[in-house]
């Protein structure tokens, strides 16, 4: 066994034995220090075992854009989402895309599950896009567009400068700890005249201006969504669990071949944070599986070791050594 592989079996190793240390140091935080150090400590852990499953292929859902929306700016958020999605096939060949479109995924991807407040219950869209099979979610609100005023020049020379500032906020939700692995604010400045100015305020986002600005937004917000995924570990999850083996929520279409050996880990244990958030803590392995057999989008495994899985439960792929 090489010693690069080694270290990465003595990491996995030392996550189970440091949980209890890393559930004390999380309750010693608020709820925004949860989310970060929880964030920091997945994305270590996946970055340093990402060669394992790099051939496979993750799939990313992404779902309709905006929420309690007015009439007038639903044509606005489509066209976010359709210009989203079309640089991300282009940007992410290793990641299959799943919309929105999709009927068998409309159940979630159009009525996302939401706390009281209004904002996304993290942790039931995890639970859910996993069910699904999903490796993230995306997720973007109201597309936020008015006019904005600025004054240019120096002293006596002065002028009012007016434009149009659009907003977009895009978050990707991380199935296996239920934080965000990408999330923020797009904001563009955009130029237009009196009459581009007049038709926005109207209503009317018809203006050519403002496809150049959610075109820059979607290319650089793939960018930054492709480059995280890339550098997450694959998985996919146990979907159902009997004596003899499970089925999987992943198959031929993510790369898997019949024969292919996959760690199995428990992934039941969670922490809260404020505002009733909750997140999945690191899970620990309770043995492994063997393909039998493919379809497109599961697969049925033979237990190789182990006997306490059940559906929720993750599935790595283990590299041949």
């Amino acid at each position: 066994m090489k010693p690069h592989h080694q270290y990465e079996r003595r990491l996995i190793g030392s996550m189970v034995k440091n949980t209890a240390a890393a559930v004390a140091l999380l309750l010693c935080l608020n709820g925004c220090g949860i989310f970060s150090t929880l964030t920091q400590t997945t994305r270590r852990i996946v970055r340093e075992a990402a060669e394992q499953g790099a051939h496979l292929q993750k799939t990313v859902a992404i779902a309709a854009f905006g929420y309690g929306i007015s009439p007038s700016k639903h044509s606005l958020e489509k066209r976010m989402q359709a210009s989203l999605s079309e640089r991300m096939q282009t940007r992410c060949p290793s990641v299959y895309l799943v919309s929105s479109k999709d009927a068998a995924h409309r159940d979630l991807l159009v009525s996302l599950p939401r706390y009281a407040t209004g904002t996304i219950n993290n942790f039931q869209l995890a639970e859910k896009g996993r069910e699904k099979g999903f490796n993230a979610v995306i997720v973007g609100q109201s597309v936020d567009i008015h006019e904005d005023v600025e004054e240019k020049g120096l002293l006596w020379f002065k002028d009012t400068h007016r434009y149009a500032r659009i907003n977009v906020m895009i978050d990707v939700y991380d199935t296996a700890t239920g934080t965000k692995l990408v999330g923020g604010s797009h904001i563009r400045k955009i130029d237009v005249n009196d009459d581009g100015l007049s038709r926005i305020k109207s209503g009317d986002y018809n203006v050519p201006a403002i496809d150049d600005a959610l075109l820059d937004i979607s290319d650089r917000a793939a960018e930054e969504i492709c480059a995280e995924m890339q550098i997450q570990r694959w998985n996919a999850y146990i979907l159902a669990s009997d004596k003899t083996g499970v089925t999987l929520s992943a198959g031929s279409r993510a790369g898997l071949t019949v024969g292919d050996i996959l760690e199995v880990y428990s992934n039941t244990e969670t922490i809260s944070g404020t505002g009733g958030q909750r997140f999945y803590l690191p899970p620990k392995k309770v043995g492994e599986v063997r393909i039998a057999s493919l379809a497109s989008d599961q697969a049925k495994a033979r237990r190789v070791s182990g006997d306490e899985m059940a559906p929720g439960d993750l599935v790595f792929f283990k590299q041949v050594r």
